[in-house]
């Protein structure tokens, strides 16, 4: 009898405990792994382990150390000039346009999720795998990215941007477990990584200072000092810089208040930033663009999340005509209550999703409660209404408007 050949997955690896566990689980259902670590910062560097420089940095050693101790094959793959020029300038440009960027976000999409899938497929993988605490939904023959088992540590809201056609390759080993039982696990099979510290900052910034990380790419000083308003347009102070700021952020003014102040508004075309109390960070609804949709309907309704660590609220989508591209958070089509949104700039057409993509037209969402600190850059995220598991897709936020 003919044996049955075993379906191959690489795996993206870190050296840290979930993506390592994420080995050790698929090696046990039989599956044939490799690991894989992207080299997100140290030029010339690609290709198989015996090959890498001997400056690798330490989630690399550390990425190496696990495969040798399973016994699987480990690769190196270097895309820090991808990184680069498709995240890391990203990420400067935003900051700089006054807005908040997700770098993560986009490099999942572009990168591990995009450049590293692609790889896997052409080196005769029939499958990509990485540590993430997410699941793959099948609905009626269609995929789904969905969320983990573990509410805490779910990160499907960072996955919303991968391309659909792609879900049918990715598994997610971590789908069912929750976090304290990976650490058991590595305990028990004596990977020794339990005690390893979890990265929560950006990779590409390692001195945690996004201003001078700025600075340096630039080669300049890139603060303009401007006015600080109140909400009622008074000047009660100074900024050093409108990318020092942003949406719902409470400290740096220099302005003593009997409550606290937050960062309300920004408007880069007058280099001006509005400060109010809390109650004024609430907006009913945002206008959202660069989608992405799992769903072949855009839905009229759904649960939206507009941060990682904020809980869902159900809202309605309505889809926009009319609305300008180029950098909508300088332009006037909405004031800054967004009274001037008529119900004509809609449309109610559910057009098919794929090409709603690629027209670059933009939603309005609606809030069932009026949501704080809706900041421009970051993205919102939709699951379904009757399956809240099923993320259905999203987008990035363009303005909140008080609607």
């Amino acid at each position: 009898m003919q044996k049955l050949k075993k379906e191959k997955i690489l795996l993206a690896m870190s050296g840290g405990v979930d993506s390592s566990v994420a080995a050790y689980l698929l090696l046990k259902e039989g599956f044939d792994i490799a690991g894989v670590t992207m080299n997100l910062g140290i030029s010339n560097s690609s290709g198989h382990t015996d090959d890498a420089r001997s400056d690798v940095d330490d989630s690399i050693k550390d990425a190496r150390a696990v495969c040798e101790k399973l016994g699987i094959q480990h690769y190196i793959f270097d895309y820090s000039k991808e990184l680069e020029e498709n995240v890391i300038k990203d990420f400067v440009n935003t900051y700089i346009s006054g807005q908040t960027p997700n770098p993560c976000i986009e490099c999942n999409k572009l990168i591990k999720f995009g450049l590293l899938i692609e790889k896997a497929v052409l080196m005769g993988f029939d499958y990509f795998a990485t540590g993430h605490y997410a699941s793959i939904i099948v609905r009626s023959g269609d995929y789904f990215i969905g969320k983990a088992a573990d509410s805490i540590k779910d990160q499907s809201y960072f996955l919303y941007r991968i391309r659909k056609e792609k879900l049918p390759f990715i598994k997610f080993p971590l789908s069912e477990y929750k976090k304290d039982e990976v650490k058991k696990i590595s305990e028990e099979i004596g990977m020794d990584l339990h005690e390893k510290k979890e990265s929560q900052e950006i990779c590409f910034i390692k001195n945690k200072n996004y201003h001078e990380f700025i600075k340096d790419r630039l080669g300049r000083d890139f603060g303009r000092q401007g006015n600080i308003l109140d909400i009622n347009g008074k000047i009660i102070g100074r900024h050093k810089g409108v990318a020092f700021y942003t949406i719902g952020q409470r400290k740096g003014f220099g302005i003593s208040h009997e409550k606290p102040l937050y960062v309300t508004s920004i408007d880069i075309e007058n280099n001006e930033i509005v400060v109010g109390e809390r109650s004024y960070l609430a907006k009913k609804g945002l206008i959202a663009g660069n989608l992405n949709w799992f769903t072949d309907e855009i839905p009229d309704r759904a649960l939206a999340k507009i941060r990682y660590n904020h809980k869902e609220v159900e809202c309605s989508i309505a889809i926009m005509h009319g609305f300008k591209t180029g950098n909508d958070i300088n332009t006037k089509e909405i004031n800054g209550n967004g009274n001037d949104i008529e119900p004509g700039n809609f449309v109610d057409d559910r057009n098919d999703a794929e090409d709603f993509i690629n027209s670059g037209k933009k939603i309005y969402v609606n809030f069932s409660v009026p949501q704080e600190s809706v900041t421009p850059g970051q993205s919102v995220v939709f699951y379904d209404m009757h399956d809240s598991r099923i993320l259905l897709g999203g987008g990035t936020i363009i303005r909140g408007t008080d609607l």
